[in-house]
């Protein structure tokens, strides 16, 4: 499988160094379920229809998350970087227990950084690492 793009995380939290991690996914629930992903999230938001695919962007389209400085994860807008698309911007705030799921690459193991009632724990002892080989063909 092709190494596919991340989705975007603006942080504007002081209290959270997210380093070299990207964003891969949000879980929601058991995060042993669904091979480590949990429930995925899934917006009500629908993105624009693209003409164009690539292998590294099956969907055609990446979203672009806000962790703001409250500790609250906003989702903010589709981007689409194989297409003329323009961006799409709105503001829908994540409630509820979650996890991001964060990796430094496609295919390396993962690390997810729990929210409770929709605010990150900044405790970094309470994120979960995911055992595993360490990062390879880091493209994204």
């Amino acid at each position: 499988m092709t190494a596919q793009r991340p989705d975007r995380i603006i942080n504007e939290n002081k209290n959270i160094d997210l380093g070299e991690l990207r964003l891969y996914g949000i879980a929601f629930g058991d995060i042993n379920s669904n091979y480590g992903w949990g429930k995925r999230f899934k917006t009500n938001r629908k993105p624009q229809k693209v003409e164009r695919v690539s292998s590294a962007c099956w969907s055609g389209y990446t979203s672009t998350y806000l962790l703001s400085q409250s500790g609250h994860l906003y989702h903010v807008g589709f981007e689409y970087p194989f297409n003329s698309n323009t961006p799409d911007t709105f503001e829908d705030v994540l409630e509820g227990d979650f996890f991001l799921v964060m990796k430094k690459s496609f295919f390396g193991s993962r690390t997810y950084i729990p929210f409770k009632d929709g605010i990150i724990k900044h405790d970094q002892t309470k994120w979960i690492k995911e055992p595993g080989e360490e990062e390879k063909n880091s493209f994204f």
